[in-house]
């Protein structure tokens, strides 16, 4: 990022080049021209601030070096290099003066943090890797320090022979969470553990031992194994911990720590770690950056990180809801345990309880002061994604995070997420691709290529990858409710058998049966499908997902407004108005009272909840403008609903609008007389269907298509969307007003 980036101006090739600058300053330096512990405060630096001088901070760099450095990193653009080609010049001119070769660092033995590159000023590696920093020069703030070689490392056993069940699986947590901190150590992941166990002939959780240990990580390709013990000598607690090299079996570090009282355990933890790290190739520079002590970065209380390691073991089983008790039980013995509270974020999220999602994502924040970098990235992006809504800042939030752990799959899926929210679903496939390859045993990241899949269209791609997660044994409860729609859109009988026998023992298998209901609205069986909403609410009443709930309700009261069954649309909103406490299903409500002629009711809901989350995205620019246009065309401003809509137009095809702007905007459009512009945008809702394949505005668009196209004079086009609806309708309720109206319409035509 550049000032002028900072600034909201244009990004050019200056702006590249300014990056490239602060990157080469950081190989040559060890340390960041700007830093900033959030992206807020880099951006300030960056627009503010002057770099250290680059020999100040190392000394033995070489004189000639350092002019670059400050012509690259001028804050005006007309200072800077004019091209790339330009820089190289005065870099090759630096290399001439240097008389001896760069050395390849030592992965295991590092010198210190600048060494030999740093005082010749990296100029070889520098010519030899201007071309990659200049393509990547966006993500400068997140590169490691050239010249370290990354080492992947597996977390095994901390066998505990104390007795003392605190320990059991504690200390590898807290380890963990230590050694994560890093950005020059790639953990694997406990998914991709479980799933070598499996190729390996052994139960996902079957204990790691030295040996196992060591296969796990020579069938991964990884470069080192740490694992250890805790033992009681007399009075005394010894914890011990070793790297071992997982090629040549070599040990490369081993070392051990008496702690006299168990409270101390987790103090101890962070030290004994830290040389483990040095020998595993971090400078010391990277370790004074990346070092918060591990009663920091996690909790103080062994009993507390007891519990938060409990829940985690049953969340990467696949018990996501049976995980929740541990991880409040954390947060019950220590009421500052941040990484507790954002992992429930991320729990209630996934679970659609957005409520309570919010409330811990704020909690987490509040307490990230003492986190580790990778984990306070964490919690702002959900601070953003899940409280205030802002989507720009979690996206960059994420942007940062993936470049500066280049192996954690989780920027990237929540990337993938996000993207797809939005309606960016090439984008979504790209993101989510690349949180497969950095963890291929995770569940997540295939549920979201499936969906951004079948976001573009590409329902076929979208089921191969959806079935392949079915048989890794991998799948979430949103690959199922997708399986089974594609089922359904193939009128697959036997793939739709599946899922609903997969439903009927499942606890979320509600989910399936709200899928159920909107398909039979979206085929006109009006009947069948309040029965199926009626059911979903009430089992995620009963199961304690009362958001979710209301959101299902939410859903039939704009299905019925839709459809033009307005005295049930408005009972079922204003349910879900007096039991709703998010906002998503609130506005729901508020858009269903609009088209059903409650005006004054939607026009309170709207006036209620503009303010509530000022920096929202989608709150500004889907839910909002598409409440506000029902209000607005049912009191005749046709021209004022489009102009509203226009604001949703951007994000319309995510799965968050699902295109219900795009099909009133068509109404409006409509509505004020202008049938062709009413044309394209119903066909521009048939054309992107794969935003919500079975959304009743895509018969309604059908319906409104043929109306607009016999008003233009396309007779013949007319005819063939009416035939078009008539057979997505061809088993519909005899007695669905719409229906009648269509029949009626054509028969016109003949």
């Amino acid at each position: 990022m550049s000032p002028e980036q900072v600034a909201g101006g244009a990004v050019d090739h200056q702006s590249d080049l300014f990056a490239a600058g602060a990157l080469l300053y950081e190989m040559v330096t060890g340390v960041r021209a700007f830093d900033g512990q959030t992206p807020a405060r880099m951006a300030s630096a960056i627009a503010t601030r002057e770099p250290m001088p680059p020999r100040t901070v190392n000394p033995r760099l070489l004189p000639s070096v350092e002019p670059i450095l400050g012509r690259a990193l001028s804050k005006d653009p007309a200072h800077r290099y004019a091209t790339a080609t330009e820089l190289l010049d005065d870099l090759r001119r630096a290399r001439r003066a240097l008389d001896q070769p760069v050395r390849r660092l030592d992965r295991w033995r590092p010198k210190g943090p600048l060494g030999t590159f740093a005082a010749l000023g990296g100029a070889a590696v520098i010519l030899l890797g201007l071309a990659a920093v200049t393509a990547a020069a966006r993500s400068w703030w997140s590169a490691p320090v050239a010249g370290v070689e990354r080492s992947a490392v597996l977390v095994s056993q901390i066998v505990n022979g104390t007795g003392d069940p605190d320990f059991d699986g504690t200390l590898r947590e807290a380890v963990t969470v230590y050694l994560a901190q890093s950005p020059y150590l790639d953990l694997v992941s406990d998914e991709r553990i479980r799933s070598t166990l499996q190729l390996m002939g052994q139960p996902p959780d079957a204990r790691m031992t030295h040996a196992v240990g060591i296969e796990v990580c020579q069938r991964l390709g990884l470069q080192a194994m740490l694992d250890g013990s805790v033992s009681s000598v007399g009075p005394d607690t010894v914890v011990a911990l070793a790297a071992t090299d997982c090629h040549s079996g070599d040990v490369i570090a081993r070392q051990h720590v008496e702690i006299g009282r168990k409270e101390d355990v987790l103090r101890a933890i962070g030290p004994l770690t830290a040389t483990i790290r040095t020998a595993l190739g971090e400078s010391r520079a990277s370790l004074a950056r990346h070092n918060v002590p591990i009663e920091e970065a996690t909790t103080p209380s062994l009993e507390a990180l007891k519990a938060y390691t409990e829940g985690a073991s049953r969340r990467a089983a696949g018990s996501e809801i049976d995980s929740i008790p541990f991880f409040e039980r954390a947060i019950a013995l220590d009421a500052r345990f941040a990484l507790a509270y954002t992992t429930l974020s991320t729990i209630y999220g996934g679970l659609g309880e957005t409520g309570r999602s919010e409330e811990f994502a704020r909690l987490a924040y509040e307490k990230r002061e003492h986190v580790s970098e990778r984990e306070r990235l964490f919690i702002t992006y959900q601070y953003h994604d899940r409280f205030t809504g802002d989507q720009h800042r979690a996206r960059e939030t994420l942007e940062v995070w993936k470049g500066t752990y280049p192996r954690d799959y989780r920027p990237a899926n929540a990337l993938a997420l996000l993207l797809i929210r939005l309606g960016d679903y090439d984008g979504a496939v790209a993101e989510a691709e690349e949180a497969i390859r950095r963890n291929p045993a995770h569940a997540f990241p295939y549920s979201n290529l499936a969906y951004a899949h079948r976001g573009a269209g590409r329902y076929a791609e979208a089921r191969r990858i959806a079935q392949q997660t079915v048989a890794k044994g991998i799948e979430t409860v949103p690959t199922r409710r997708l399986l089974y729609q594609l089922a359904e859109l193939d009128r697959d009988e036997q793939g739709i058998r599946a899922q609903l026998d997969w439903a009927a023992a499942n606890r979320r298998g509600f989910d399936i049966t709200g899928a159920r209901a909107q398909i039979a609205a979206f085929r006109g069986h009006i009947a069948e499908a309040r029965a199926l909403y009626r059911e979903t609410v009430a089992t995620a009443t009963r199961e304690g997902f009362d958001q979710v709930a209301s959101g299902y309700a939410s859903q039939a009261a704009l299905t019925e407004a839709l459809f033009g069954y307005h005295p049930q649309a408005l009972e079922l909103a204003r349910g879900v108005v007096s039991t709703a406490t998010a906002f998503e299903p609130q506005l729901r409500a508020a858009t269903a009272l609009g088209l059903a002629g409650a005006l004054e009711g939607a026009e309170h809901l709207i006036r209620r909840l503009r303010p509530v989350r000022p920096d929202d995205t989608l709150l500004h620019a889907a839910y909002l403008p598409t409440a506000e246009a029902a209000v607005l065309m049912r009191r005749g401003r046709a021209a004022a609903a489009v102009e509203e809509l226009r604001l949703a137009a951007r994000y319309e095809r995510g799965t968050v609008a699902a295109l219900v702007p795009a099909y009133l905007r068509g109404e409006a459009r409509s509505l004020g007389k202008e049938p062709a512009e009413a044309a394209r945008e119903f066909q521009s809702v048939l054309d992107h269907r794969g935003a919500d394949p079975f959304s009743p505005v895509i018969p309604l668009s059908q319906l409104g298509l043929a109306r607009a196209l016999a008003q233009t004079g396309d007779i013949a086009g007319s005819r063939n969307a009416y035939a078009g609806l008539l057979n997505t309708w061809e088993q519909a309720d005899e007695d669905l007003p719409v229906l009648r109206q269509a029949r009626a319409e054509l028969a016109e035509l003949q």
